[in-house]
């Protein structure tokens, strides 16, 4: 059922942003969905747009309708299940409609008729077993559509032949004081020179970090966590950054041998003028029983502002 509900909401809100799309008679700009909350570094999902209105909205038709292909065979999950569906929102650019599946498979449609132009399958052996609904968007960056693969790799497709230009492998591969295992669903975001990542799988007691890259050179810049690493511990942990709204509690996070959390699940902002990275925390891990962990568990379920060139923490807010 899940499955068939994935499936049903790409087609219709590719669909959607087809008929927004066609709909516009002002310049490429206002034509284009190029990221995946539209404003590339707002994210706030916001369209200017008022031609398709509450008033007229009613009258919108389906033009036409894609089924996503199955891999054959199918991509299983670590649990062995097969993977299929898709969450992610299409981006509409110059007319070709983008976007991409659970089982890493890339598409590009025409916006006439939803006829694939192109599409490439990230290979089976680098995801097989990961974590299933790993995927859950992509986005425009220098002629490109930018994918995170299952295995936390960056792919830059080509827009007219889905070609990889190029890649950032397994950017949670070996993180320090991590004793989960992470399933990557967010595109990354792209600010001058800077390509921030941010995976997610709390539920699987991930530690929580983001990170950026230089987007010439891929070398790592920095990596900022939201919790202490696992295992040995950091009793300061609290004491470190208090620059936030939640006083620290001594021994925060208690035995933090079984902790995990805290990764980031939604797109993040950027404050262009004064280079600040705003990101939305998750819930610390284990998250039904928190016995092992007494204190408000910093930095997770919380708004934190990072310096985008150092990954610096300016403040937090803990909802």
């Amino acid at each position: 059922m899940k499955n068939k509900k994935s499936i049903l909401t790409i087609i219709l809100s590719t669909i959607f942003i087809v008929l927004i799309s066609s709909s516009f008679s002002k310049s490429i700009e206002d034509k284009d969905w190029k990221y995946p909350g539209f404003g590339q570094y707002t994210n706030d999902f916001y369209h200017r747009q008022s031609q398709i209105n509450s008033n007229n909205a009613k009258n919108l038709e389906i033009k036409w309708a894609w089924e996503i292909p199955k891999r054959n065979p199918f991509v299983r999950d670590k649990e062995g299940v097969p993977v299929r569906g898709s969450w992610t929102p299409p981006l509409v650019i110059d007319g070709t409609v983008y976007t991409a599946t659970f089982d890493n498979q890339f598409f590009a449609l025409d916006g006439k008729d939803g006829k694939v132009l192109c599409n490439y399958e990230v290979p089976r052996e680098k995801i097989e077993g990961m974590p299933r609904y790993s995927g859950r968007g992509i986005t425009y960056y220098d002629n490109s559509i930018l994918m995170t693969a299952a295995d936390c790799s960056i792919y830059a497709f080509d827009l007219k032949n889905c070609s990889v230009k190029w890649t950032l492998p397994s950017t949670c591969e070996n993180i320090p004081g991590n004793l989960g295992y992470y399933r990557a669903m967010n595109p990354p975001l792209t600010y001058k020179d800077y390509l921030i990542i941010e995976p997610t799988g709390g539920e699987y007691g991930a530690r929580g970090f983001a990170a950026a890259y230089n987007l010439t050179t891929k070398k790592l810049l920095w990596r900022w966590y939201v919790i202490p690493p696992a295992v040995e511990g950091r009793k300061n942990w609290h004491l470190e950054a208090y620059r936030g709204n939640v006083k620290p509690y001594p021994n925060d996070w208690g035995n933090s041998s079984v902790i995990g959390g805290g990764t980031i699940w939604g797109w993040p902002a950027v404050d262009t003028e004064k280079g600040i990275l705003y990101l939305g925390t998750g819930d610390p891990s284990p998250d039904l029983n928190g016995s092992t962990r007494p204190g408000p568990n910093l930095y997770t379920d919380s708004v934190v502002a990072l310096n985008i060139s150092t990954g610096k923490m300016i403040w937090y807010y803990q909802l």
